[in-house]
């Protein structure tokens, strides 16, 4: 799933020979590793929100020190506080969608224990 939202992102932007997906890939992959970890190290003592806000602030941050270390150099400070504070937003919007629909959706629950069923059988 990862590599299909990696690649098919680059190739609707038309991203795929630039930097642009580099920055995507490194943020989608740091992003991964960090909510998956905070995830399953954290457990019911992190919600989905700080999952989430975990996420956006490690891809944001990554894209930062790539744009510092191979485009744009010391400049690119400059953007830092609009990516993380946009990131922030974006992650705090994503986790309290997440913890919404955890709670509320009919559909995960029965995909739940249909899940449990099968581990049973």
């Amino acid at each position: 799933m990862l590599l299909l939202k990696i690649f098919g992102q680059a190739l609707l932007n038309g991203t795929l020979a630039s930097y642009v997906f580099l920055f995507s890939a490194a943020g989608t992959l740091i992003s991964v590793l960090i909510m998956s970890g905070i995830y399953h190290l954290g457990g019911r003592h992190v919600s989905l929100i700080g999952v989430s806000l975990a996420g956006a602030l490690a891809s944001s941050s990554i894209q930062v020190l790539l744009a510092i270390a191979y485009i744009f150099g010391e400049t690119a400070r400059v953007i830092a506080p609009l990516s993380i504070g946009s990131s922030i937003a974006a992650g705090l919007l994503v986790g309290i969608f997440a913890e919404r629909f955890v709670l509320k959706s009919t559909w995960l629950r029965q995909l739940e224990r249909r899940y449990t069923a099968e581990l049973v059988n």
